[in-house]
């Protein structure tokens, strides 16, 4: 038995399709999955909704819709509901009553996409030093067949 021969050979590493994610703008998007930030172990962030969206030449983005807390305003609850109800209904659902079928039933849906950028600071863990990143984000939706409207005012640089 020779232990000194080269096991990768004859094995080629397996190439992965770079994604490739969308920036600011106004999209028509395919609705791919739905997922909340229970599937996150030991998240322990403000809870959420998630879609991945896709555009028709595989451009993808993850779009965050923020759960309501009982801490939130009455305010803020309502903007958060509004702001959901919005995206399901542009992408066409008509059925609210059971929360998670709503939610769920906008995959495999179209809808019109505004995204925007937001600047952050944030602190390096290795060098402490502090840092500006830049984060895409939704701004609101549209029906699939009238394509959003991008301002540069909706992004916060």
């Amino acid at each position: 038995m020779d232990l000194t021969q080269d096991f990768n050979q004859g094995k080629q590493k397996k190439q992965f399709k770079k994604k490739e994610y969308l920036n600011e703008g106004g999209y028509i998007v395919t609705v791919k999955k739905f997922q909340t930030s229970d599937i996150k172990e030991d998240y322990k962030g403000s809870p959420y909704y998630e879609y991945i969206i896709e555009t028709n030449d595989g451009k993808m983005q993850y779009i965050k819709f923020w759960k309501i807390k009982p801490t939130d305003t009455q305010r803020s609850a309502d903007f958060k509901t509004k702001l959901v109800k919005e995206f399901l209904q542009n992408c066409g659902v008509t059925a609210f009553d059971n929360l998670d079928a709503a939610l769920n039933a906008a995959v495999g849906r179209q809808v019109g996409i505004c995204l925007a950028f937001k600047e952050y600071w944030y602190e390096d863990r290795e060098t402490n030093e502090p840092k500006i990143s830049r984060r895409t984000e939704y701004k609101y939706s549209t029906v699939a067949d009238k394509i959003p409207i991008y301002k540069d005012s909706y992004s916060r640089p």
